[in-house]
């Protein structure tokens, strides 16, 4: 994995960046104890401590390019290690699927098929192998921010099996294949999978009651 090939300098700048970013939560959060951290952050600290290319600003499977990596970004509350986020949309494509609400069996495979041409396209374009792309996750529990990292993998067309609509709502597909659990909200035109966070690092975070002295002091220091 990723995060744990990087050099130890690398590795403590980027959780020295993650403590800091954490810290100032109350900036933006009012939770007591739960670190906030916006994605937009993680992919500056991201792409600027590992030296990676920024790519999070185009249409494509993933958020960064760093060596051989191609590296799809999340951040989301650790929500007992279980977590459904979104991972691609489809709001280009939606022709190829717009009379199929009410079949799903065809709607996933179409999804699925999509969402594994885009990957063979990243692949294609920034020259990485399929068995180099994955997912760098933070999620984030009290005072702690939890460091995840997986297989961006291709769905397995040929093992998709739909699963209960746990939700009811008409709108929401869910399918799962022999790695993985997904699901399609067909009104927003977005495809979610299910991570389950198996930390490799944790990263405590004491989270400033009001950082607005802090930021005083910092000016100061500046004038």
């Amino acid at each position: 994995m990723f995060f744990i090939e990087q050099s130890s300098e690398k590795r403590r700048n980027y959780t020295l960046y993650l403590k800091a970013v954490g810290a100032l939560s109350h900036l933006s959060s009012d939770n007591p104890t739960v670190p906030y951290l916006y994605y937009r952050m993680l992919e500056k600290v991201f792409c600027r401590v590992f030296g990676a290319e920024d790519l999070s600003r185009r249409d494509i499977a993933i958020d960064a390019k760093v060596s051989c990596y191609g590296i799809g970004l999340k951040t989301f509350l650790y929500r007992k290690g279980n977590s459904m986020e979104k991972i691609s949309e489809f709001n280009k494509d939606r022709e190829k699927y717009e009379e199929l609400q009410h079949n799903p069996k065809k709607l996933v495979k179409i999804i699925a098929e999509l969402r594994n041409e885009r990957l063979k396209k990243t692949c294609v374009d920034y020259k990485i192998s399929f068995k180099n792309l994955l997912y760098h996750c933070v999620a984030r529990k009290d005072n702690i921010l939890s460091l995840h990292e997986e297989k961006m993998s291709p769905i397995d067309i040929k093992s998709i099996e739909l699963l209960t609509n746990k939700s009811k709502s008409p709108n929401i597909t869910y399918f799962k294949d022999n790695k993985n659990e997904y699901s399609f909200n067909f009104s927003k035109s977005t495809l979610f999978k299910r991570f389950i966070v198996k930390p490799i690092y944790e990263i405590p975070v004491k989270i400033i009651d009001d950082p607005l002295p802090f930021l005083k002091d910092f000016i100061k220091k500046q004038k």
